[in-house]
């Protein structure tokens, strides 16, 4: 039996100084999520995730601004099966640019309503539960 090769990626849960955490609308399937995506040939997590964060926010990070949280969700997509390395960072009086192409929205939300929009992703709701401390 042939077994897919996992898709290797990242998930960013970024925050503001309210308290607040930001998500993207993506419009392939209408459902709310963190700024993640896959690793591209050669790129580190980390550069996935600035890249991920430039590509769907137009935010320009850098290494320094993310904090790894050493937690790996697993999971099946469309696209078979899939790890992805959990990053977090605090964005402060940053401007968004979403990606038009693939995110149809995003806002800013208190954590839970963050909870709320992300019921239909369990996987994300448990990284979210063990990643946020407040």
């Amino acid at each position: 039996m042939d077994s897919q090769p996992v898709r290797k990626g990242i998930v960013l849960i970024a925050k503001n100084d309210k308290n607040e955490y930001l998500l993207l609308r993506h419009k392939k399937n209408n459902l709310w999520g963190f700024i993640s995506g896959g690793l591209e040939e050669g790129e580190t997590e980390a550069q996935a995730a600035i890249r991920e964060a430039n590509e769907e926010a137009g935010l320009n990070l850098t290494e320094e601004q993310l904090t790894d949280t050493r937690e790996i969700i697993t999971f099946v997509s469309s696209k078979g099966p899939g790890q992805q390395k959990a990053f977090t960072c605090t964005l402060n009086n940053v401007e968004i640019n979403i990606d038009g192409e693939e995110i149809s929205e995003y806002g800013w939300f208190d954590k839970e309503t963050t909870l709320k929009n992300l019921e239909e992703k369990p996987p994300l709701v448990e990284l979210f539960n063990k990643v946020v401390k407040e």
